[in-house]
């Protein structure tokens, strides 16, 4: 997933970090994408155009 995409999603080991780490909508601590530690980066290519998206590590891969 891209990381705007992984900001918007809850993250269960943020609940320590504070109010600072709301940066989607909604209720609760949420992803911090590659600010995070645990944010493992895949880089992929359609072709002719080559990105970068992730995951959560601690989470583990999407299938």
């Amino acid at each position: 997933m891209t990381e705007d995409e992984a900001k918007t999603k809850a993250c269960p080991y943020a609940k320590n970090f504070g109010a600072s780490q709301q940066v989607a909508e909604g209720p609760g601590p949420h992803c911090v994408a590659s600010a995070c530690m645990a944010w493992r980066t895949t880089s992929k290519s359609n072709g002719s155009n080559f990105y970068r998206d992730g995951y959560c590590g601690l989470a583990g891969a999407l299938q």
